[in-house]
């Protein structure tokens, strides 16, 4: 019983997977779009009023939560949103994680430029509220002016699902099914027990009993001190 529980469980759980990666596709398109809307503006510097007029309208839909502008030379110049709080200012080589550190240090010095480090330090401070990292995922993007040469850099949390609450259901359906098949791997232990205890002839409630306190321990305890078979007490 307990392995069909299991099997159910894995199967509603893929169901509940793959709907969930369709929706973040669609999401991420989304919000690749108004990132696309953006970058169309080729605003000279980040204090371009169009270009603040059309962050606004990014951060009023329905799926991005945060936007970063920060410099080419990694100074986050402004933050705004959900998750804008813990890096509204700064530099993105302050911010990013000590582990995203410790991969740059790894690497030869001549094997990134510095575009490529601010970049990549960019990408890890956006991320780096670890929180929130089941409800949102990140882009970065670059912002170019009207003649090609790069503003700066664009970073975006976005939402992964249109409805939060998805997550906390797939989260209340896993626990569901793993207290189920907890149950039924605990109880199902006195249940044999019983079973056996009683062809065995010895006190088959008191042992069903004790396997449902003792679980394993009683276990080993009953089957050390199991007697053959009581050919007479066997319920026919």
């Amino acid at each position: 019983m307990g392995g069909v529980i299991t099997v159910v469980f894995l199967i509603i759980l893929t169901i509940l997977h793959s709907g969930q990666q369709k929706e973040n596709k669609e999401n991420e398109q989304k919000v690749i779009k108004a990132l696309e809307k953006i970058q169309m503006v080729h605003p000279e510097n980040f204090y371009d009023p169009s270009l603040k007029s059309e962050i606004e309208d990014a951060l009023h839909s329905q799926y991005i939560a945060t936007i970063w502008l920060i410099s080419t030379e990694g100074e986050i110049l402004s933050s705004k949103g959900n998750t804008a709080n813990s890096m509204r200012t700064g530099s993105v080589i302050v911010q990013a994680t000590v582990e995203t550190h410790e991969i740059l240090n790894s690497l030869p010095s001549e094997s990134l430029t510095d575009y490529q480090r601010i970049l990549l330090l960019a990408a890890s401070a956006i991320q780096r509220e670890g929180a929130h990292n089941d409800i949102y995922n990140h882009l970065i993007r670059e912002i170019h002016s009207t003649n090609g040469s790069i503003v700066g850099f664009m970073g975006v949390a976005y939402e992964l699902s249109s409805d939060p609450s998805h997550i906390a259901t797939d989260w209340i359906v896993s626990v569901i099914f793993v207290l189920l098949g907890f149950l039924m791997y605990w109880f199902s232990l006195p249940l044999w027990v019983f079973l056996d205890a009683r062809n065995h002839g010895k006190h088959a409630w008191l042992w069903a009993i004790y396997l449902s306190f003792g679980n394993l321990v009683a276990l080993v305890a009953y089957i050390l001190t199991r007697p053959p078979i009581d050919n007479s007490s066997i319920v026919k």
